[in-house]
């Protein structure tokens, strides 16, 4: 059943990181210039990194993390905004909206799925607790 539930909680972080990222593709910001984001830096589009966590001597089970995607933003001209550079620069974070709903059907499919087992294990459980008794 943990195994299940871990999946569907991996899922929903899919879910989370593609919908944060859709609900920002169109918006701007300055460059980032640290190690941390700063108020005003741009969005940076996210991705969701699964593991299996029976490789890391663990009773199995899906692990996942954050990251940031590569080549995040592009610079596109905005001279009238509040973020824009001395050249009327501005960060845009680079969000594929087909990407993106790709990601979503697929956390959906894999929720749905995760959820079937959990429902198996407990069904499972059940007939083995009625033959004991």
């Amino acid at each position: 059943m943990s195994i299940g539930i871990s999946a569907m909680q991996a899922a929903a972080a899919r879910l989370q990181a593609a919908s944060s990222n859709i609900a920002n593709a169109r918006s701007n910001g300055r460059v980032p210039t640290g190690a941390s984001a700063q108020p005003g830096d741009v969005y940076q589009p996210i991705d969701v990194a699964q593991r299996d966590l029976s490789s890391q001597g663990q009773p199995g089970g899906v692990g996942y993390s954050y990251v940031t995607q590569k080549n995040a933003y592009s610079m596109v001209s905005d001279p009238n905004s509040p973020y824009a550079d001395a050249k009327g620069m501005v960060a845009t974070p680079n969000v594929d909206l087909a990407t993106e709903m790709v990601n979503v059907i697929m956390a959906q499919a894999a929720f749905a799925a995760a959820t079937k087992l959990v429902i198996a294990s407990d069904e499972m459980q059940e007939t083995a607790i009625n033959m004991l008794a």
